[in-house]
């Protein structure tokens, strides 16, 4: 779990579960003069469309305190360092593609787990074949022709993209994609 609270006119503070499971970011802006202004989001994408800048990754464990004249306080809260254990699903499905969850791209994140996903089924056959098996590991509901589609933002692409560079012509995405 991720927190990000309003402090009764003190300043705000934000922390993260000790597993790390849900992401938290810092970052802060030039407010002017020596003033910054400072968030806490769970994705980065949050931050830099406000023209803020990465401070870094709120660690697991580890709460920040931002005053109201901006002072900053970071400390780790946890006796000591648990597993780190992310939701599988702020990668696959919950973050926007372009964002970065603890120093990693959530697009290439996608694309390197559905790549090696489609190698596993390349064994299989052909092309149709694999899609097939794919789709019925899924669950009857995924059943039907190829190309398919989720209700998850992006994630079709990644997925269809990843499947077609191994099962029919092995390549790379771009570095610096645009989604």
């Amino acid at each position: 779990m991720r927190y990000a609270l309003g402090g009764a006119g003190y300043g705000i503070v934000g922390f993260r579960d000790p597993h790390g499971i849900r992401p938290l970011v810092f970052g802060k802006r030039h407010a002017g003069g020596d003033a910054y202004d400072y968030m806490l989001a769970s994705e980065s994408v949050c931050l830099t469309g406000l023209g803020f800048t990465i401070v870094g990754d709120v660690q697991p464990g580890e709460c920040v305190l931002i005053t109201k004249i901006g002072q900053v306080f970071r400390r780790l809260c946890v006796p000591s360092p648990q597993r780190w254990s992310p939701c599988l699903f702020e990668y696959v499905y919950f973050a926007r593609p372009d964002s970065i969850i603890d120093g990693v791209s959530v697009y290439r994140a996608r694309y390197v787990y559905n790549r090696t996903t489609a190698l596993c089924l390349s064994s299989i056959g052909s092309w149709r074949e694999a899609v097939t098996a794919f789709c019925n590991l899924l669950g009857s509901q995924w059943a039907r022709p190829w190309p398919m589609s989720s209700s998850a933002p992006s994630s079709p692409w990644t997925l269809t993209s990843s499947f077609r560079c191994v099962l029919e012509n092995p390549c790379l995405p771009p570095k610096d994609a645009q989604l």
